[in-house]
């Protein structure tokens, strides 16, 4: 089945009615939002009606949770992401995802709109507008009153009745006994219990989470002990709320009572545990929560997850989003919610700053992981750094080049280190280097003209304060300007002089060592002379190798194959093509793929297959499109995709050209891969 939708990590219980009803909405209307009170369920009954139906719809069914971003204008971007696309260049994310939906049929599920409705609504209105096979299945505490829109609004489970002989035939009475013995293999529910049991659920209103909440503490405490403890007292946990709607204070109620039931230091983890936006690993959870009060973070967080305040998939946890805001509150009631913040920002500002220093090593594909996992986090440190300026910002968002340069994510990048620039201080090394970062996402991008400028005034920064690192960086960043505007010749001097600059600031054993290879690889190769360049990349070959490597390494293979291709070795260079597209579908670098897979074309069309080669370029197109610019607008670097398009066109015709050129455009990014590795 095509598309991302989660696993269910527990049984479902009951809801054949929503479902029942989900379904016949979903075949009647483009988009449909499932609404209802916090705790309710409403992403599980919206998650197993995508799953029910995915079928229907050949491009997929995909999933895009929202609870952990804050920004609205990076609303579309998270969309994006969740549907495999990486855009790189300055065209709105709206507009790239209306054409990639345009002509496709899928499903796609928006969780969690509430905090950003305004922007959901505007962004589903113009997506169901552009694109007639999409359908979209929203959740959401409110509806997103976007026309033609059909509401699920979904109920807390049925209360049981105190007189009924069949408490099991109650789904909140089987909710609490399957997650009892989930948790509790062996649990049994005798006569005593399940009375407890429907006692307990009638007091939490049926609602789901508040269930699930209380199975959690049956470790410590037995059912009729758990049902006595929830007693009318425990409407106090609602003060304050009384103005909401009754379920939502029902919710709180149930929240409010399984935080009473904690102990001081889980109460305590609990609230330092929402600062997080997003999922995070126990490493990370005692990085920024642990002090002296709170030494044991693991431990204590270990029984978090047992009492289900906590969910965990794998090695990573999260709170939900009931759970996040209850514990949000109480870490402003404590008066640690600078404290906790700052603890972030510091926790992901020495990681970044370490995998600046470990890029260039054998680590690349975890500290990729890394960046892919924790970026709702990074985003979160930098909205916080932003809104407090000063230099923090300035070093988080440059350490991260990584993420935007290499693991596609240049948009993104582009928009935190702008409004970096404009929080920070306008003087000094962290803003030199801001600068030349800059520098480095606009030449990607196709913006040469923000590109030289941004380089310029780095080095011009760099200059005035003696920041020799600085300077090396900043020309590496103008070498690559005059690579892509014309001007290959001009990249060698460049080169020579960052690299004097770099030797003398002891900054060379950095990955800009192998950035400068490349570029000048690829000056020769546009200058004609082919032996510099292989001698160049047969360097740059053994240094990526002896240091474990990869990411320069598969530019370096893609640029050989494009010699080997030149010298005549034609499977060889599809070898090398191939491989370097591996590791540059791994990272998600766009840039790298795009043009892994216009070299792949030509290398096609040299082993006698025209029809492949246009399909290949229609594929490349797409991807180029994603990008912004094909070619990034060189025409050194658009030349052997030029020549190779009308080579096949003189073996297929300009109409079976097209047809194939067409079949590429319109194929699944899987398929893609699949046909490119």
């Amino acid at each position: 089945m095509t598309g991302n939708l989660p696993a269910e990590t527990s049984s479902f219980i009951g809801r054949k009615d929503e479902l029942d009803r989900l379904a016949g909405l979903l075949a009647e209307s483009r988009l449909v939002t499932v609404t209802g009170p916090p705790g309710v369920g409403k992403t599980r009954i919206a998650l197993r009606a995508a799953a029910d139906c995915a079928e229907g719809y050949p491009d997929g069914a995909w999933f895009a949770e929202l609870s952990p971003e804050q920004d609205a204008n990076l609303l579309a971007s998270v969309v994006a992401r969740a549907l495999g696309l990486r855009e790189q260049s300055t065209r709105p994310y709206e507009q790239v995802l209306a054409e990639y939906l345009a002509g496709r049929r899928l499903l796609l599920v928006l969780d969690t709109c509430e905090h950003l409705v305004g922007a959901c609504a505007a962004l589903v209105d113009g997506l169901l507008d552009v694109a007639p096979g999409l359908r979209v299945l929203a959740t959401s505490r409110v509806p997103l009153d976007v026309p033609s829109e059909k509401i699920l609004e979904v109920a807390p489970f049925a209360r049981p009745e105190p007189e009924s002989d069949d408490l099991l035939g109650y789904d909140a009475v089987r909710l609490f006994v399957e997650r009892a013995t989930d948790r509790i293999p062996g649990w049994q529910a005798g006569d005593g219990a399940l009375m407890a049991v429907g006692r307990l659920c009638r007091r939490l209103d049926g609602i789901p989470l508040g269930i699930e909440l209380a199975a959690g503490h049956l470790h410590a405490l037995s059912a009729e002990e758990l049902a006595d403890r929830l007693t009318d007292p425990f409407d106090l946990l609602t003060a304050g709320y009384r103005g909401g709607p009754a379920r939502h204070r029902s919710f709180r109620t149930a929240v409010g009572w399984s935080h009473e039931l904690c102990t001081p230091q889980e109460r305590l983890l609990w609230a330092r545990l929402s600062v997080f936006a997003g999922s995070f690993d126990t490493t990370t959870a005692q990085a920024v929560c642990a002090d002296d009060r709170l030494p044991d973070v693991g431990r204590v967080l270990a029984e978090l997850v047992r009492k289900s305040i906590v969910v965990r998939t794998g090695e990573r946890h999260r709170l939900l989003d009931g759970i996040r805001e209850y514990g949000r509150e109480w870490l402003r009631e404590l008066g640690e919610e600078r404290v906790m913040r700052t603890a972030h920002l510091a926790h992901y500002r020495t990681m970044a700053a370490r995998l600046d220093r470990e890029w260039y090593g054998p680590d690349q594909l975890q500290w990729a992981d890394w960046a892919e996992a924790d970026l709702a986090e990074i985003r979160l440190a930098l909205d916080y750094g932003i809104s407090h300026g000063g230099t923090a910002c300035l070093d988080l968002v440059s350490s991260c080049w990584i993420i935007w340069g290499a693991l596609g994510q240049m948009r993104e990048g582009r928009y935190y280190v702008e409004r970096a620039l404009a929080a920070g201080p306008r003087e000094g090394s962290s803003y030199a280097r801001a600068l030349w970062v800059l520098g480095w996402i606009t030449l990607f991008q196709g913006d040469m003209g923000l590109a030289e400028r941004s380089s310029q005034q780095s080095l011009a920064e760099a200059r005035r304060i003696g920041d020799v690192e600085a300077m090396g960086h900043a020309l590496v960043r103008l070498g690559g300007v005059r690579l892509f505007s014309g001007a290959p010749h001009k990249v060698e001097e460049l080169m020579h002089e960052a690299r004097t600059h770099l030797a003398a600031a002891s900054a060379t054993d950095t990955i800009d060592d192998l950035v400068m290879d490349g570029g000048q690889a690829m000056a020769f190769i546009f200058l004609g002379d082919l032996t510099r360049a292989w001698g160049v990349l047969q360097d740059m070959h053994t240094k990526s190798r002896r240091r474990g490597e990869i990411w320069m390494r598969a530019f370096g293979d893609l640029f050989r194959s494009q010699l080997m291709l030149a010298r005549d070795e034609v499977h060889d260079a599809d070898r090398a093509g191939r491989e370097s597209l591996a590791v540059k579908w791994r990272l998600n670098d766009v840039l790298g793929v795009a043009m892994g897979a216009d070299h792949l074309a030509t290398v096609t069309m040299a082993l006698g297959d025209a029809r492949s080669a246009a399909w290949m370029h229609g594929a490349a197109e797409r991807l180029w499109l994603t990008f912004g610019l094909t070619a990034m607008g060189s025409d050194e670097l658009a030349a052997p995709r030029v020549a190779t398009a009308e080579r096949a066109r003189l073996v297929l015709g300009d109409a079976g050209y097209e047809r194939a050129f067409e079949e590429g455009f319109a194929a699944s990014l899987e398929e893609v891969r699949d046909r490119l590795s």
